[in-house]
């Protein structure tokens, strides 16, 4: 296991599928600026786009777990 943090959070189906599509748009405006970005600030981008990318994941594996039941 890595290290980290766990987070828990509970949201509304509403406000999940808000946060989501708030974290898509950062995500495209990231990708934007690694595109068009000098090397030194494309790593703290890149970094950043993770970060964004394994929130998404957990929004989308909640929501399907929580649909499922």
């Amino acid at each position: 296991m890595t290290d980290g943090v766990q987070i828990q959070l509970t949201l509304s189906n509403e406000e999940a599928a808000a946060l989501h599509d708030m974290l898509d748009r950062h995500l495209s405006t990231l990708q934007y600026l690694e595109k068009n970005q000098p090397q030194n600030v494309s790593d703290q981008v890149e970094l950043e786009k993770q970060s964004v990318i394994h929130l998404i994941m957990a929004i989308d594996s909640s929501m399907r777990r929580g649909s499922m039941q």
